[in-house]
Parts: C-alpha cells; sequence; structure tokens
C-alpha cells in the first residue's frame, strides 16, 4: 500500500514514524495523495504533480492516522510525545488518541493542564480535530460522546469554553458548538462573551427573553438612562447585542428606535457592534427610515463598514451601501418623537 491509512496496523505506523526520526521517508511513500503541485507547462496550458511530502507533512499524517479509533495499542507511544515540552503535534495528537479510544476524561485534563503552554497559532492546527474527537460519533439519543461520561460532563462544557476564550473573540465561530445546550450562565452581564455565543449558535436561547424583558422593564430605562445618560455609548448594553439580528427582537429594537434619540443611537451601536450580514433585514430598514439626523446615518454606514471587514463573504451587501446606495426596504413608520 503506497498511502499512510488509519486502518494499517499500529506497528508498521510506528515504525513510519521511527524512519523519518531518523531521517528517512519510505521511497514509496514520497508522494502525498492528498496535495497536487501545479507546474506552468506553457502559455495557455498546466500539468499537475505530486507533492512530495515535507518532513512535518509525513509526521501529521502518521500520526493523525495513529490517532483515529482502532489503535488502543498505541497509547505508550502517545504518552512518550505527549510528555515533551517542544512538540504541539505530539501533544495534540495525544489528546485527539485519548479522546477516540474513549479516554476523554484523560483528554480533558490533559488539555487543561497543558494548553496554554502552546501558542494559539498551534492551537488552531489542531483544535478542530480535538472538537470532533470529544464530540465522536453522536449516539441515538443525539448526544455527544462526552456528554456519556459522567465526570466529564460536569465539567467540558466549562472547559471547552475557557479554551475559546483563550483563542479569542474572532476565533471562537462554532467551535465546539455542541457544549452549548449545557453551557449555564447564571449572570449574563457578568459573562457577556459567553452570552452572545450561545445566542450566536442556537435558536431561541432563553437568554433571548431575558434581554427582551430587560429592554421592556421601565426600572431599567430609568436607571440606564440616570446611569448611562441614554443609550448612546461606545459599549452598547448587552440586552440590546443579544437581540441585534434575531427576528424574535426586531419588535422591541424597532420601539426603542422610535422612542427618542439616545434610545435609536444605542440601536445603531448594538448594530455596529454585531451585524453580520444583510440578512438582519431591520438594518436596511433603518437605514431608509425618514428623518435620521447625520450622525445616526454615519452611525449606520459605520455598522456597514464594520460588517463589511469583520465578515468578507458580506461585502458584497455593504459595498453599495458605502458607496452611496440605498438598500430595497420598506422603511419603519415611527410616530412623531419627542426630539424630532
Amino acid at each position: 500500500m503506497d498511502t499512510i491509512q488509519a486502518t494499517q496496523p499500529t506497528s508498521h505506523l510506528i515504525w513510519l514514524h521511527g524512519e523519518l526520526e531518523a531521517g528517512r521517508i519510505p521511497a514509496d511513500l514520497r508522494w502525498n495523495p492528498w496535495v497536487e503541485d501545479w507546474t506552468v507547462t506553457s502559455s495557455d496550458g498546466t500539468v499537475t504533480g505530486p507533492h512530495v511530502y515535507t518532513a512535518p507533512e509525513f509526521r501529521v499524517a502518521v500520526l493523525w492516522a495513529l490517532s483515529r479509533p482502532g489503535h488502543p495499542d498505541a497509547a505508550e507511544f502517545f504518552a512518550g510525545l505527549a510528555a515533551r515540552n517542544d512538540d504541539p503535534a505530539g501533544l495534540f495528537f495525544a489528546i485527539i488518541h485519548m479522546a477516540w479510544d474513549d479516554r476523554r476524561a484523560d483528554a480533558a485534563r490533559l488539555l487543561s493542564t497543558r494548553i496554554m503552554t502552546v501558542s494559539i497559532a498551534e492551537v488552531h492546527k489542531y483544535i478542530r480535530m480535538v472538537e470532533k474527537s470529544m464530540s465522536g460519533y453522536t449516539d441515538r439519543d443525539g448526544k455527544p460522546a462526552w456528554h456519556r461520561d459522567p465526570d466529564l460532563r460536569a465539567i467540558w462544557p466549562d472547559l471547552a469554553w475557557r479554551i475559546m476564550d483563550y483563542l479569542g473573540q474572532d476565533s471562537r465561530g462554532r467551535i465546539f458548538e455542541d457544549i452549548a445546550p449545557y453551557l449555564m450562565v447564571p449572570d449574563p452581564i457578568a459573562e457577556p462573551d459567553k452570552a452572545l455565543w450561545l445566542t450566536y449558535v442556537t435558536t431561541d436561547h432563553p437568554l433571548l427573553a431575558w434581554a427582551e424583558k430587560q429592554l421592556r422593564d421601565p426600572a431599567n430605562r430609568v436607571e440606564w438612562d440616570r446611569q448611562y445618560e441614554g443609550w448612546e455609548q461606545d459599549e452598547p448594553q448587552l440586552a440590546l447585542q443579544l437581540l441585534v439580528g434575531e427576528r424574535s427582537g426586531e419588535a422591541v429594537l424597532t420601539e426603542l428606535f422610535c422612542r427618542d434619540g439616545k434610545s435609536r443611537m444605542g440601536v445603531i451601536q448594538a448594530f455596529r457592534k454585531q451585524l453580520t450580514h444583510m440578512g438582519d433585514r431591520l438594518f436596511a430598514r433603518m437605514l431608509v427610515t425618514p428623518g435620521l439626523s447625520e450622525e445616526q446615518r454615519d452611525g449606520l454606514l459605520l455598522a456597514a463598514a464594520a460588517a463589511a471587514s469583520r465578515f468578507p463573504y458580506s461585502e458584497r451587501d455593504f459595498l453599495p451601501i458605502l458607496k452611496g446606495g440605498k438598500p430595497i426596504a420598506e422603511p419603519l413608520s415611527c410616530p412623531m418623537r419627542k426630539d424630532d
């Protein structure tokens, strides 16, 4: 067999790893079957050639094969790699092997004690594989594999969240999404990033009802108006941010947008902070609403610019707006406000 396969015997794959450490790549395994090198042969044509493994690529291919299910006898091999302090690839594939070998609690403990010793760049290389191995194959009850371990069930959601927090907001995306139903947020205001992530990856989360209640509570409005001199801040209220982009929040956001100038700017600031795409139809309706002040229009344009810079795939939606175009949308119908 002229490729590296997870179905090959553990002893053979460990032998391949040893050959590489000795400075050799077996001649029949020099070519990486998953990568093609393009070579230009003429002004109007190209040919493809096989890609020669680099030593790091070859090692990752071997470690990946060994870490897959079916290699319980590789435990000692991976324990040796995990004991090193200079081998991020070895550490992460040891964690992945533990998880696929149904030792997910051990994998989680190793991850929790060692992840801060590895650069974020190295974590990014392997974290998706860690996520997949911890989730495993979905059980008949629809729950991830880590949830079947009573000890892990209690610690993994918070640990996975801390890993995402370590990687930073821009790195979270939808990684570890299966922890969302089990991740608790007793006090959203104390953990705003967690609350925002949960409403991003789930639909109809109870936090949305909490946010709407906060915004509709007259006592909260009075307190916020007094303490913060209105809603017009660089950091919008968490409840506003949670509802931006959610259909369930359109009614209360519209009410606030039409309430007064301070509230209107608060809603606009929340869109600037959270807007991702033109699917947030309330944004388009706000932009074409008559009577916008120069400050309000500038705020909406800044929201479009922020969305275009954060999410390149949305540029086609927002660039025409930034160039002076107007989206096709029905304007909001606001009654005469006290500051008009």
